[in-house]
């Protein structure tokens, strides 16, 4: 093998490697996607939980008091103990 031949053969290689390495970074970025493969078809006229009460909310013309709830964890070091 002359110089020439050893040259071009290692600027392809370092070509193979870079677009491996780029390759394999970009499919590292893409994280896990999900992948929604069945979904449930509701018949027609079905109202959820949430449409149901904000019909009667609103039949009933008063706004039901908001429940909040405590999901711990307070890192605001001021709260109830």
């Amino acid at each position: 093998m002359n110089e020439n031949t050893k040259k071009a053969a290692l600027i392809v290689l370092i070509v193979i490697a870079v677009l491996v390495a780029a390759y394999s970074a970009y499919n590292m970025s893409q994280g896990d996607k999900m992948i929604i493969d069945n979904v449930t078809k509701m018949p027609e006229g079905h109202k959820s939980e949430k449409e149901l009460a904000l019909e009667e909310e609103a039949k009933s013309g008063a706004k039901a008091p908001v429940e909040e709830k405590d999901l711990g964890g307070d890192l605001g070091g001021g709260g109830k103990n």
